[in-house]
């Protein structure tokens, strides 16, 4: 494909033929079989690509889902928190006063000391 960029159109579009049922049985169902009969050379012939594309994106083969663990992050309350693009506001806030608070709290004592 010379244009790269519209790999999107192109899954698009087959997305559409394999929801057709003779597109579906000729390349998906049948094309295994034809992938292991046919005797040209697969670049060469049609209906291998095809069968190639239909059995990879039908079979579900190529579209095993791995569970992923959350990566998990220490909030300043010591409490883990898993890592999302956007960071909740309540540990942005508390990491943002804490050292306030701290230093609020340690003149508050050495007042009460004097």
């Amino acid at each position: 494909m010379n244009y790269p960029l519209y790999s999107c159109y192109m899954n698009s579009v087959m997305q559409s033929l394999l929801n057709l049922d003779e597109f579906r049985e000729r390349y998906a169902k049948e094309g295994e079989e034809h992938l292991a009969k046919c005797e040209r050379y697969p670049p060469d012939c049609f209906r291998c690509q095809l069968s190639k594309v239909a059995v990879g994106l039908w079979s579900g083969k190529h579209s095993v889902k791995k569970e992923a663990k959350p990566e998990m992050i220490e909030g300043p309350d010591g409490k883990l928190y898993e890592k999302e693009m956007e960071v909740n506001s309540n540990i942005i806030l508390l990491s943002l006063t804490q050292p306030i608070n701290q230093i609020a709290i340690s003149r508050r004592n050495s007042s009460f000391h004097v």
